[in-house]
């Protein structure tokens, strides 16, 4: 288990070191790139993201970027959380 402190908040996520990172394509990027929604490839669940969940901080989500989560519950539904960039070279 893991304790990560998120950059820009005083509050800590609680990230279980076994659990399993899904996939998905960023659908929209709204308010110049702070929130937006992710497309998962398994289900097509929406999950809304916050930029602060985004890494690296220095490069913005684009529509269509492919990426890798994890999926968390939260009061208005569920979240991707710890959110990384897929480089094209390690799909496959």
């Amino acid at each position: 288990m893991t304790l990560v402190k998120g950059r820009r908040s005083r509050r800590w996520s609680l990230c279980m070191s076994g659990e399993t990172r899904l996939t998905g394509v960023v659908k929209v990027v709204l308010n110049s790139g702070s929130f937006g929604f992710i497309v998962a490839d398994v289900g097509g669940e929406e999950l809304f993201f916050h930029r602060s969940q985004v890494t690296p901080l220095s490069r913005m989500p684009q529509e269509g970027d492919r990426v890798s989560f994890l999926r968390e519950e939260a009061l208005k539904g569920p979240r991707a959380a710890l959110v990384q960039f897929i480089d094209k070279e390690d799909e496959g």
